[in-house]
């Protein structure tokens, strides 16, 4: 739902109407692209321009009384601007994968099966009764 300022936006959140709010600057796109491709021909990358991080900085404030939804809404966040940022560089002829987050989950849910491991309740017991002999 589009709100017609930040704070109108916040007190929604806080009265229970949306679950976040999703702000920018006015010109984050271009101030974003020229945050990207500065940094790939400065040679000085010890300097920041902290004013154009804020402007291509996209702010989230989000209700978190529920943690099961927050968590979700945060991983929709960052694959949504994951895309958004490989379209990006495509678009400027770069590939997209020098802008993906280098990140690789190798774990899966079967292969978690195969592993050994004691149940919760097994290890709690064992080590009352450890506890309970050694007194």
């Amino acid at each position: 739902m589009y709100y017609p300022d930040v704070e109108s936006a916040v007190q929604a959140v806080e009265d229970g109407d949306a679950w976040g709010v999703v702000s920018m600057e006015a010109n984050f796109t271009q101030d974003l692209y020229q945050r990207i491709f500065e940094s790939l021909v400065n040679d000085d990358l010890t300097t920041v321009d902290t004013e154009l991080l804020e402007r291509s900085s996209i702010k989230i404030r989000m209700d978190i009384t529920n943690q099961h939804i927050a968590f979700t809404l945060q991983m929709k966040f960052v694959e949504a601007f994951q895309n958004f940022i490989e379209q990006l560089v495509s678009s400027c002829g770069i590939p997209k994968e020098i802008a993906s987050i280098p990140l690789v989950f190798e774990v899966s849910g079967l292969e978690m099966n195969k592993i050994p491991r004691p149940k919760r309740e097994t290890y709690l017991m064992s080590r009352i009764q450890s506890t309970e002999r050694a007194s």
